[in-house]
Formats: C-alpha cells, structure tokens, sequence
C-alpha cells in the first residue's frame, strides 16, 4: 500500500499538469481570438463591443443596433466638419423588413394617438405576431421594436386596428372556428405577472368581415346569418349596435374609407361581382357592377377610385375620379395590393406584378398557389397615369408578393405583408 507521501506527491502532481494544460488552452485561445478579430475587422465588422453613451442615459439597443447597421452600411449618422453628429441619428433602409417573424396584420398610427410614447418618427408602426397574438411597435426611423402586449392568441389570422387603441384579433379555436378578440393594449396586475396585457372580450361569433380604421370611430362587422349577412356598426367594444345593411349574399368583404365603408363582392375568376359604398346610415350606393373578378378600392373622400378584372387568364386595371367615366391603365394588377395616399386626394399607389401567372386569378393568389415578384408604381387618378417609382428585386435583390398595404398618414411609408412569408415590412416612398 502507498504511502501518505507518495499519494500526496502524485495528486500534487496531477494538479500541475492539469494547473498547465489550462494555461496553455487559455493562451491559445487567447491567440486564436486575436486572429479571428483581424480576420473581422480585415471584412468590415466591429469587434468591439457596444458601450452605453452619455452615462445613464445611453440605450443598449441603440449601441447594438448602431454596430450592425454600420457593418451592413445601413448607418446614417452624418457629420459636420470635424464634429460627429447626435448618435441617435439613424435612417432604417428604404426597404424595411420589419420583423422575420409573420405578422397578422400590419399598420402605421400616429405618435398623438399614442399616449405621448416617445419616437423619433411622427408615426409608430404596429404589428401583430401569428403564432402568439403579441403585438408590437416600431420606430420607423430608429429601428427600434418593442413589445407592447404579453396576452397570448394563438393562431391569430388577422389584425385590425380600431380609434382609441383598440385591437381586433380574429384567431382560430380547436374547432377551427373563427373567433374575434377586441382589446386594448393595459398594465397587467402584479397577479398576472405584470408588464402589460391585452384586456378586452369576445365578440359574436360567426363574423365574416371586419372593417375598421385606427383613426375612425366604429367598427363595421358582416355577420352571416341563416339568410346571407347583415352590416352591424358598433363601438370597439361590440355596445351601442345598429344594423345598417341586409343582404342575401353571404359573400362579401368590408373595408373603411373616410366616415363610410366599401363593399366588394368577394372576387373569382370570371365571376361577376360588385362594388358599392354604405355610410354609417346605411345608404347604399354603387360603384362599379357586374366585372370578372372584381377588386377594388376607394379614396377616403369618395372621390376616386380603382378597379381591377380578372379573366381569360390575364388582369386589367382602371381608374376614375370626380365622377369621370373609367380608363384603363397600362399597367395591371389587383386592387388590393393599391392604397390611396392620405396626403394626396388623387394618388394611389400599386404593387404590380413584373409576370402574369396560367392559374386562375385571383382566386389562386388568394390561396396561395401564386405567388409574385411586385415592383412599385405610383398612379394619378386624375391624369390616368402610371409612373414606376421602386423594384424591390433589383435594388435590394428581394422578390415580394405585396398583400394588405397601409400608408401612414403623411403619406411617407407603405406597410404590407409578403404574401410568401406573411412578414411585415416597411417601405420609403422617396430614397
């Protein structure tokens, strides 16, 4: 048997080899960092880490965010002379993917709506997770997002957003049935783990379409019955109901323009169908009858409006405005990938498609079994003129197929989703 000596000699033994071995790993690793640090910063990026700037006040996501839109040349921080401008100065690209994560939904609301929340920008971007129901804000000019609602929604569908900060969900249940959430964004109690929540209720069920505006007081909802559908307006939160419309049909979409709604017959390929407007009254009016695969939109003054057809495998668009008969563009696309701009009466502005597709449209767009590459135009109803202003593919080597397009108010950025992905973005009309 060994004695004491021997054991404490070999386990001191032991300990300086092992004591060794990790000085020696430690150095190299040591070396091999300095290495990969000239390999990155010989390609462009920064090593260094993001410190906070003026003290207390500097922001972590701002540092962060400013290393990597330097390293991908995204910076816009300018300087004067020999003295650097305000670090907070940033510029989000043109072309904005504003979260890789699909979104619900996707709209722009202005800061003086939003409680006094501070922004760079006049106007927040919001947009609702798919697979959680969260809903988000971003900065438009900063790139900054925040979460603004922990509820959790699975299966969210669609978004809709409502005055005074109301949220409409409309989500999927076990039974696959659509059920529609109306929320607003508050502080959660210390009880349901703080932070904030989406409080709201449920309203009726069997809801075929919602028509809403951020800005606009009243919700328009189509609810079928046994016998079609009828129109109901109520506040946000389901009180103080009216029925303003009836209707046999159970096909149809709403959407809100100014202080009135349009109706659209939902489109098929070769089938015909209609568009009218209602108000708040309930007076019905037509706009365009009996077209092959209708689309359409209108100006929030009832003004202008655009239209689009679908059949014999290709797509026409037309426009009208101030009462004028319509003309035909040489461009062509669907109506719902156009928005009229808020700031100009008569301008609208539309993804079209660089190729047609051999499957029926819209009808397979809708389903998804199409899928196209958009490039931006800008179109004057009362000129009756198409001007190409942006192509997504060949500037920024990206293909989307643009659905549900927002434009802020101050007519400077559109908002979509890409119909592929179903992720939200942003785009800056001017460069």
């Amino acid at each position: 048997m060994p004695s004491k000596s021997t054991i404490w000699f070999i386990g001191g033994f032991v300990v300086s080899v092992i004591a060794l071995l990790l000085l020696g790993w430690f150095l190299f690793l040591r070396n091999e960092q300095g290495a990969i640090s000239e390999v990155l910063l010989g390609r462009g990026f920064s090593s260094s880490i993001p410190t906070f700037e003026g003290g207390a006040t500097g922001s972590t996501n701002r540092n962060l965010r400013e290393s990597l839109f330097e390293d991908f040349g995204f910076s816009s921080k300018t300087t004067s002379g020999a003295k650097e401008a305000e670090p907070d100065v940033f510029q989000t690209p043109r072309l904005w993917q504003v979260s890789g994560i699909p979104a619900a939904g996707v709209v722009a609301i202005n800061k003086s709506l939003m409680g006094g929340a501070s922004t760079t920008s006049p106007f927040f971007i919001q947009f609702v997770e798919r697979p959680t129901g969260h809903i988000f804000e971003a900065d438009p000019k900063t790139g900054s997002i925040a979460r603004v609602s922990n509820t959790l929604i699975p299966n969210t569908q669609e978004a809709s957003w409502a005055a005074e900060g109301q949220v409409l969900l409309r989500h999927l249940d076990d039974e696959l049935d659509i059920l529609t959430f109306s929320g607003r964004i508050e502080e959660a109690t210390s009880t349901e783990g703080g932070g904030t929540k989406l409080a709201g209720q449920y309203l009726e069920p069997d809801i075929v379409s919602i028509a809403t505006h951020p800005e606009t007081e009243g919700v328009f909802s189509l609810i079928k019955t046994v016998s079609g559908v009828v129109g109901i307006i109520a506040g946000s939160d389901g009180n103080n109901a009216k029925r303003i419309f009836d209707s046999t049909l159970s096909g149809w979409r709403a959407t809100r323009a100014g202080d009135f709604f349009v109706l659209t017959q939902n489109p098929s390929h070769g089938a015909m169908g209609s568009v009218y407007t209602l108000t708040e009254g309930g007076v019905l009016s037509a706009v365009v009858l009996n077209r092959p695969g209708l689309t359409a939109i209108v100006n929030s003054s009832n003004t202008a409006y655009l239209y689009g057809e679908a059949a014999g495998g290709t797509m026409r668009l037309f426009v009208s405005a101030n009462g004028g008969s319509s003309q035909e563009l040489f461009v062509a696309t669907l109506a719902d990938k156009c928005v009229f701009d808020p700031s100009q009466e008569f301008v609208v502005f539309c993804a079209v498609p660089n190729q047609t597709s051999a499957l029926p449209m819209p009808d397979s767009w809708y389903r998804g079994e199409t899928h196209f590459s958009d490039t931006w135009w800008k179109i004057n109803t009362l000129e009756k003129s198409a001007e190409h202003i942006f192509s997504p593919e060949s500037e920024f080597g990206v293909s989307l197929d643009v659905r549900d397009p927002y434009m802020n108010e101050g007519g400077t950025h559109i908002m979509f989703l890409d119909a592929l992905t179903l992720t939200p973005w942003a785009f800056r009309i001017t460069p």
